[in-house]
């Protein structure tokens, strides 16, 4: 006996629900935080936008950062960007800051 097309589809549901769980649970967004710059015998707060993705009941992880302003004036050179949870190696040189630092 052949199911006809509606119940196919309602029985085949269940395994597309739980693929779209699974997708659903990884996802990126974007925020602004509070930093702290560190380095050249200078403490500094910052704020920094980031975008973090989560995925799949795995810690966060820091996709994308920017320095967006800094409290006070800090001289070009290496610096440690403290996010809370991580640190980051960056460097200001021209005005700009660059990162990663290798």
């Amino acid at each position: 006996m052949i199911a006809p097309p509606l119940l196919t589809a309602a029985l085949q549901e269940p395994r597309a629900l739980a693929q779209q769980e699974s997708v659903m649970l990884s996802q990126v967004r974007g925020d602004v935080h509070s930093g702290v710059l560190r380095g050249n015998g200078r403490t500094v707060r910052c704020r920094v936008r980031v975008v973090i993705k989560v995925a799949n009941d795995r810690p966060p992880v820091v996709f994308e950062y920017q320095i967006l302003s800094v409290e006070g004036f800090l001289p070009e050179g290496d610096y440690n960007l403290l996010l809370g949870w991580e640190t980051f190696s960056v460097r200001l040189k021209n005005g700009e800051w660059l990162a990663p630092v290798r």
